[in-house]
């Protein structure tokens, strides 16, 4: 009975022995559990990750939303300067057919000339009898009318643009205050001066008093008078489109200075809007 409880011990001992091994085994294959900081890492990583990859997707618009604008921007540059160079064309016509009528008008009175002398020397009492009238008419033609202007402002072509010496104080507040009725000068000389030497620049609004400023092209004159209402005439030799840091579309050229400076000569600079981003730059030499 002794050694039944002996053999009994040892069995139960073996299956202990035998549990607690299997036991551990169990644990082993049971991986480690995380602590809360570890899972708080993890999903603040997964957080992230969604947020970059989220601003990457923007980026990506943003950048080629400002790739199709900078396109749009060229091209309508590029149409700008195909209507100013037309225009120019045209103009040079227009200015070749005058040429052409004044040489036919001059030859017109050089063979009315001669016929009067001819009538003259087949009729010897005529010479007597000057012709009054007609020298008179002749003297109304050769001495026109001068143009009358009035003091502070643009004459582009028939259309009257008048303006204010505002500069770069006041100059953005005067045209503010009255789109359709004034511009202002803002850089360079802040007060016109035909003879000073000095680049005026001059603002105004598109629609408004310098929608005006669009049908110019190079060569065209334009006059500006100044305080006292003595004209000067310039004509037009550059025009540019800039974005509002005078920055040229296309060339990224900075035309600061060339549009604001005083120090370019005597010359006016024309500025209006074209859009929410862009301006048109006429400049003009005396």
């Amino acid at each position: 009975m002794h050694l039944t409880s002996i053999k009994l011990l040892l069995v139960l001992s073996s299956l202990s022995l035998i549990g607690g091994l299997v036991q551990s085994d169990k644990k082993q294959d049971n991986p480690p559990k995380k602590n809360n900081i570890a899972v708080v890492v993890d999903q603040f990583s997964t957080i992230e990750k969604e947020n970059i990859s989220d601003m990457t997707e923007k980026m990506l618009q943003e950048r080629k939303n400002a790739q199709e604008y900078y396109v749009q921007i060229v091209e309508e540059s590029k149409k700008k300067r195909e209507e100013t160079e037309l225009l120019h064309e045209k103009n040079k016509e227009k200015a070749m057919m005058a040429q052409v009528s004044d040489g036919s008008s001059q030859m017109d009175m050089m063979v009315s000339q001669d016929e009067r002398q001819q009538s003259v020397e087949s009729n010897p009492v005529s010479q007597t009898q000057p012709d009054t009238v007609s020298q008179q008419q002749g003297a109304a033609r050769s001495s026109p009318a001068t143009p009358s202007y009035q003091a502070m402002s643009i004459y582009i072509g028939d259309i009257q643009i008048p303006y204010q010496n505002g500069g770069q104080g006041s100059g953005q507040a005067i045209i503010d205050s009255n789109p359709y009725g004034t511009a202002s000068t803002w850089g360079g000389a802040a007060v016109q001066n035909g003879s000073d030497g000095l680049s005026t620049h001059f603002i105004g609004h598109n629609p408004g008093i310098f929608a005006s400023i669009f049908q110019l092209g190079i060569g065209q004159s334009v006059i500006v008078t100044d305080g006292a209402g003595v004209p000067t005439t310039y004509i037009v030799n550059q025009i540019y489109q800039v974005d509002d840091y005078a920055v040229e579309i296309g060339s990224g050229r900075d035309l600061w200075n060339v549009i604001t400076g005083s120090g370019n000569g005597e010359q006016v600079v024309f500025q209006a809007c074209i859009n929410d981003y862009i301006n048109l730059i006429v400049i003009a030499v005396k």
